[in-house]
Formats: structure tokens, C-alpha cells, sequence
């Protein structure tokens, strides 16, 4: 027996619109901004694009299961409002060890309140 559902509500679709923009983004803005990064932490070429590529590869090979586990999902504004928050907070020790080697001080620019001003918005 087949269901019709109904088709998606326009503010549903806005939103994902919005999620998706963002998302587009991020990422067109995360290789140049890490590469200049890098390349000020004297990293070679080859190494900078090893870096890139693997961050491409894992983003692609993510999809498929976090797509399947926001389908599964019940509450998914609530999960795309927290990614944001699990970014930063598994960021934060990797930034702190790069930017500042032997301190315990916090990245400010990472502190989860602040992203929003951190990125210009």
C-alpha cells in the first residue's frame, strides 16, 4: 500500500535552503583560510595538500552516514544546532596546541559563545 505524504512546508524548505548556504560556505572557505594557515606555520606544499585532501575525503565519506543518521533523527533542527557547538569544542584543544605550543590558555576565537563574531556575521 502506497502512502502519499504530503509535500514539505515552504518554511521547512527555506531552512534547509539556509542550512545548505551555510554549509556551502564553510566549506569553500576552510581550504584557502587553513592553507595560508599552514603555510604561515611553515608547512610544506605537499603536506598543506595532504591536509586538504584528507579533510575533502573525510567531508565526502561523512555524508552518507550523518544523512542516514539525520533521517533516523526525530529532533534535527536541535542536531544541526549543535554541530556548530561539537565543532568548536573538538577544535579547540588542536588550536590551542597549534597556536600557542606549551600553553593551557583557551583559543578565544574558539570559545563556543563567540563563533558567531569569530566568523564575521
Amino acid at each position: 500500500m502506497d502512502v502519499i505524504e504530503p509535500p514539505p512546508s515552504p518554511s521547512s524548505l527555506r531552512g534547509l535552503d539556509a542550512v545548505n548556504l551555510f554549509l556551502a560556505g564553510a566549506l569553500s572557505g576552510f581550504g584557502p583560510y587553513v592553507a595560508v594557515f599552514l603555510a604561515e606555520q611553515k608547512w610544506t606544499e605537499q603536506n598543506i595538500g595532504f591536509v586538504l585532501t584528507a579533510g575533502g575525503l573525510a567531508g565526502l565519506l561523512s555524508q552518507l552516514p550523518s544523512g542516514e543518521l539525520l533521517d533516523a533523527i526525530r529532533s534535527k533542527r536541535l542536531v544541526v544546532a549543535l554541530i556548530p557547538e561539537s565543532i568548536c569544542r573538538m577544535a579547540r584543544p588542536i588550536m590551542r596546541r597549534i597556536a600557542w605550543p606549551g600553553s593551557r590558555r583557551s583559543v578565544p576565537f574558539l570559545n563556543h559563545r563567540r563563533v558567531i563574531v569569530a566568523s564575521g556575521l
